[in-house]
C-alpha cells in the first residue's frame, strides 16, 4: 500500500511538472521509473554474539567473510 502512494506522489509531480512546462527527457522518466521497481536487497555480516542462530552457521559455512 505504502509503495503504491509512493509511485502515486511520484507520477503527481511528474505530470505538475509537465503542465508547468519543466522539461524532463522521456528516458530519464522511464529510467526513474523502472529503478522504483526494482527490489532491495540488504546484505548484512553476522555478528559473534549470533552463534546460536542456525541459519548463521548454514550461511557461514557457505560464505566466508574476510
Amino acid at each position: 500500500m505504502k509503495a503504491r502512494f509512493l509511485k502515486a506522489i511520484v507520477c503527481v509531480f511528474l505530470a505538475l511538472g509537465s503542465v508547468m512546462g519543466v522539461p524532463m527527457d522521456p528516458e530519464k522518466i522511464a529510467e526513474l521509473l523502472s529503478q522504483m521497481n526494482q527490489p532491495k536487497i540488504a546484505v548484512t555480516i553476522p555478528r559473534d554474539d549470533d552463534k546460536d542462530d542456525p541459519l548463521g552457521r548454514l550461511l557461514r559455512r557457505s560464505v566466508k567473510l574476510h
